[in-house]
């Protein structure tokens, strides 16, 4: 088969033209993620909480990932275990901001399963939530988020390296108000 000057030059004129698209049209976009990726580099973190009020949280999340249930902290323990996982981006120029929800308060009330006919005690939680900025991180390599409960309904996130001791010293005897109250009539509220 005889490939003539005229063809070669065809395709040539063909794998450039293909060439002059990809750099066009395809470019600018990988190189915007490859920049928005450096920018916003993303980390995988666990969660730890520590509960500085005087009842137990039976339930918080950051960023819709569930943190789980924290009692008490005590002078060395924050109240959590260690729970996976958040993932953050962490943009250097741009602050941290996460939304924090967490279990304040709740009721009880009684049900009836319609088909043991049995009654029993349940719980209906209300929440609070708050977006709260992220201090970026000074000199280390964050492994931890840490969510702080504060006594006056505050709280405060910091992305740590290791697991930190409370940051408040509180008496490990101080009341324990986490039984909650009937709700109104013994019904679920609406």
């Amino acid at each position: 088969m005889i490939i003539s000057n005229f063809q070669v030059l065809r395709v040539l004129c063909l794998v450039a033209a293909l060439l002059l698209i990809d750099v066009v049209f395809f470019m600018p976009r990988v190189c915007a993620e490859q920049i928005e990726s450096k920018n916003n580099e993303h980390v995988t973190l666990d969660l730890l909480g520590y509960n500085y009020t005087d009842r137990d949280i039976n339930d918080y999340d950051v960023d819709g990932e569930g943190g789980g249930i924290i009692q008490l902290s005590s002078p060395t323990s924050g109240g959590s275990g260690i729970v996976c996982c958040v993932r953050l981006a962490m943009g250097r120029s741009t602050p941290i901001i996460v939304r924090v929800r967490w279990q304040v308060d709740g009721c009880t009330y009684l049900m009836t399963s319609e088909r043991t006919k049995k009654t029993q005690r349940m719980y209906h939680y209300f929440y609070k939530e708050e977006y709260v900025e992220v201090p970026h991180p000074q000199g280390v390599k964050p492994r931890h988020l840490e969510t702080h409960f504060y006594p006056d309904g505050s709280v405060a996130v910091r992305l740590t390296d290791r697991i930190s001791l409370p940051l408040l010293s509180l008496r490990e005897s101080r009341p324990d108000k986490s039984k909650f109250p009937k709700c109104e009539n013994d019904k679920k509220p609406e």
